[in-house]
C-alpha cells in the first residue's frame, strides 16, 4: 500500500486531495498545526471525514518552523511519496510574509522530504500562475521569465517552483489554476468578494480585455488530476491542472457569478477608477484596496496548455463545467 504524506490536508483545495488519496486506499499521513497531536486530529478529520480513521496519521508540525517542528518523525520516514499542497493564496501579504510561508515553506518540506529512505516520488503542488504578466499561450515546460507579476503571491509561488526543482528530487509539478469548490460550491476569497460587488453593482468594469478567458477548474477535477499522475509516480515532468482551451471567458463567469454583465476597460483606467472608489470612505478603502492586486491577473489574459497533462491521463484535465459551480454559487446566496 502506497503510504502518502501530505500537507495541506485541512485547507480548502488539501482536503479534495486527502480525499482523492484516502479513495485510492492510500495510507495518508498529514503534518498539520494543533496544540498537540490530539487537537491536530481533530482538525484533520473535521476537513477530510475519511471512512476508516485508520487510514490517516496526524503529525503535529508547522510549516513556519525550519524543521518543521515534527513532534513524532518516525511516522513520516516510511512515506513513499510527499505532496505538498500547503501554502498561501492570499493576494493580500507582502512579498516578505508571502516568501515565508511559500517560499522557506516549500524548502522546509524538500528537507524532510530528503532525509525519507524510502523516498520514491515527491509532487509539488504550485499555480498556473506563475506565468505572472505573461500573456497568450502558456506551455508547460515553460517556468523562467521576466515579463514580472501581478501580485507577491504569483511571484512567491514563482520562487518556490524554482526552489523545488533545483532540488534534485524526484520531482512532479502539478499547477492548478483558479479553483472553485464542487461541495460547497464555493469561489476563491477575492473572486468571491468580485463577484458580491459585481452582483451589487458597486463594480461595473473590470480589468480585462472584453473577449479574454480565465482559467477556473473545479476542485474534485483538479484533485483527480493531480492524485491520477502522482499515484504513476510520475518524476521530472510539470502539468497544468486547468481548463486550458476550455477556459470560460470572464463576461461568462461574471455573468454566471452575479447574473449581471460588466464593462472592461484598461488596466491604468481600472487602477483610477479603484482610487475613486477606495476614496469614499474607510469601509471603501478596505473593501477595494483588498481587490486590486487579486484583479490585476485579469489584466494579462493567458491561455494555460495542458496536452501533456492529458496526454499523461489519457483524458481531459476538466471533466465539470465551473461556470455550473459558480452559478450555483449565485444560487446559495438567493
Amino acid at each position: 500500500m502506497t503510504r502518502v504524506l501530505l500537507t495541506g490536508a485541512t485547507g480548502t483545495f488539501g482536503r479534495y486531495l486527502a480525499r482523492e488519496l484516502l479513495a485510492r486506499e492510500c495510507e495518508l499521513v498529514v503534518i498539520v498545526r494543533g496544540r498537540d497531536e490530539d487537537e491536530a486530529r481533530r482538525r484533520v478529520l473535521a476537513a477530510v471525514v475519511p471512512k476508516s480513521v485508520d487510514a490517516v496519521t496526524t503529525v503535529c508540525g508547522d510549516l513556519g518552523e525550519p524543521e518543521l517542528a515534527l513532534e513524532n518523525r518516525a511516522s513520516v520516514r516510511s512515506c513513499h511519496v510527499v505532496l505538498h499542497a500547503a501554502a498561501s493564496t492570499s493576494f493580500g501579504l507582502t512579498l516578505e510574509a508571502a516568501r515565508e510561508a511559500n517560499v522557506e515553506g516549500t524548502a522546509a518540506v524538500l528537507r524532510l522530504a530528503r532525509s525519507l529512505p524510502t523516498l520514491e516520488t515527491i509532487g509539488y503542488v504550485g499555480t498556473a500562475f506563475v506565468a505572472g504578466r505573461r500573456v497568450g499561450r502558456i506551455y508547460e515546460a515553460e517556468l523562467r521569465h521576466r515579463a514580472g507579476f501581478a501580485n507577491a503571491y504569483e511571484r512567491s509561488k514563482y520562487e518556490a517552483e524554482l526552489v523545488a526543482r533545483a532540488s534534485g528530487l524526484p520531482l512532479c509539478v502539478f499547477r492548478p489554476s483558479v479553483i472553485v469548490e464542487n461541495e460547497t460550491t464555493s469561489v476563491p476569497t477575492a473572486l468571491r468578494a468580485c463577484l458580491q460587488l459585481i452582483a451589487s453593482e458597486r463594480l461595473t468594469a473590470l480589468p480585462s480585455p472584453p473577449h479574454a478567458t480565465l482559467d477556473v477548474i473545479t476542485a474534485r477535477d483538479a484533485a483527480r488530476a493531480i492524485v491520477d499522475l502522482l499515484l504513476t509516480r510520475q518524476r521530472g515532468h510539470v502539468y497544468h491542472v486547468a481548463s486550458g482551451d476550455s477556459a470560460p471567458r470572464v463576461a461568462d463567469i461574471a455573468l454566471a457569478g452575479t447574473g449581471r454583465r460588466v464593462a472592461f476597460m484598461d488596466l491604468p483606467t481600472f487602477e483610477d477608477e479603484l482610487r475613486r472608489l477606495q476614496s469614499r470612505s474607510a469601509a471603501s478603502a478596505r473593501v477595494y484596496g483588498s481587490l486590486g492586486s487579486a484583479l490585476k491577473i485579469l489584466a494579462y489574459p493567458k491561455v494555460f496548455d495542458t496536452r501533456a497533462a492529458e496526454a499523461a491521463l489519457g483524458r481531459s484535465v476538466a471533466q465539470a463545467d465551473p461556470l455550473r459551480v459558480i452559478g450555483r454559487t449565485l444560487e446559495a446566496a438567493a
